[in-house]
């Protein structure tokens, strides 16, 4: 996170699926280990496309 800064980080796919269970154990690590105004700048979204936008995401990165 203090790396890339993103502004916003999606769970999607499998993971949108799961995230009751694990999102509560990363937001805690991401306030203990970034920097504070990274942390609080960064959005953290779950996807409603469960399945098939990871896929998509994975298909359109060569092309960046």
């Amino acid at each position: 996170m203090n790396f890339s800064n993103p502004d916003t980080v999606v769970f999607c796919g499998g993971l949108s699926c799961a995230v009751r269970y694990f999102l509560p154990k990363v937001k805690a690590e991401i306030k203990s280990r970034a920097f504070k105004s990274a942390a609080e700048a960064c959005k953290i979204v779950v996807s409603k496309y469960t399945h098939k936008l990871g896929v998509v995401g994975s298909a359109m990165l060569p092309r960046h």
